[in-house]
């Protein structure tokens, strides 16, 4: 019966909070090398442009906004729009800066993809790609900091908290195409190059917001985002279908409690008496029927006073 109103439900089941569904799903931790691939005899996607159903504000460009308490980073980013280019000098890692997105992703958007393109790897191709919260330090790339996730093109490295990555995937570089899968039903972020699923880097995401972002470190990398509005290297329909299809499966195995319905009977004076069905049987369904088991009956009144005597004859 669950199974068939999640299916009448159609749509709907996308937009279900990832908390609730977090405690539908099973627990899950396959390799790195594991995620969704894309299909490899459709073109479709790449006519089609992302669609997210949100009553919230979606990311759409990258965000100046937030860079007031972070000054230094004014100067080595330039950021038009989707496009933002490296105009520092890239020589330290304290030069390197970050950038995320407008809007954090929805809550009401479980699963959510966006991608880059690398229009220049620059000197040498310190590029970090991910999500973050909105209150890291913007002079880090990407994963370096704690509420931080990133993918590197230059050593392919994953990196989540600290400075130090460890190995993940491949390099990617000028022309290439990397994107960024959050999926809050897992709590995961994967990763995507070309359209080929790459891995999934990151496991136990809790962050209740974060933000697409992005970030540059040598002179002249150059990068250019799509949050949707142009199509995608990678097949989102698809990623949506599979993404439902398991929440539907996650449903229908969820072993629910023996069903308690309660009936009204005639009540007794001065009592309120119920009847009890139950399904099922054991300790639940006879403690069920216990907390809802009728009152005994009052105890019956005291008998009558005897009559007074007779009076005496005259």
């Amino acid at each position: 019966m669950l199974r068939a109103a999640a299916t009448a439900a159609g749509s709907l089941i996308i937009p279900i909070c990832g908390y609730v569904l977090s405690a539908l799903l099973p627990s899950w931790r396959p390799s790195s090398a594991e995620c969704v691939p894309k299909t490899s005899d459709s073109s479709r996607h790449k006519q089609q442009a992302m669609i997210y159903s949100s009553r919230a504000a979606l990311p759409s460009e990258w965000d100046k906004r937030s860079w007031g308490r972070h000054q230094a980073v004014q100067q080595y980013l330039k950021v038009d729009g989707l496009t933002v280019k490296y105009i520092g000098p890239g020589v330290e890692d304290s030069q390197a800066a970050t950038v995320f997105a407008d809007h954090p992703v929805p809550h009401d958007v479980p699963l959510y993809y966006f991608e880059i393109t690398v229009v220049n790897k620059g000197d040498q191709g310190y590029i970090g790609i991910g999500f973050c919260a909105d209150d890291i330090n913007l002079g880090r790339l990407p994963g370096w900091e704690p509420k931080s996730y990133g993918y590197h093109g230059d050593d392919g490295n994953a990196f989540c908290g600290s400075g130090t990555g460890r190995p993940f995937g491949p390099k990617f570089t000028t022309g290439d195409t990397v994107g960024a899968l959050l999926d809050r039903g897992r709590n995961t972020i994967s990763f995507y190059k070309n359209g080929e699923c790459v891995g999934t880097a990151f496991y136990d995401v809790q962050e209740p917001h974060l933000y697409p972002c992005v970030g540059l470190r040598t002179a002249n990398e150059e990068v250019r985002a799509n949050f949707g509005a142009a199509p995608l290297a990678v097949d989102l329909q698809m990623l949506q279908a599979q993404f439902r299809a398991r929440v539907l499966d996650s449903i229908s195995t969820v072993q629910l409690p023996a069903a308690v319905s309660l009936q009204k009977r005639p009540a007794l004076a001065g009592h309120t008496s119920v009847g009890v069905s139950t399904e099922g049987s054991g300790p639940a369904a006879a403690a069920a029927a216990a907390a809802v088991a009728p009152l005994p009956p009052p105890p019956p009144p005291p008998p009558p006073p005897p009559p007074p005597p007779p009076p005496p004859p005259p």
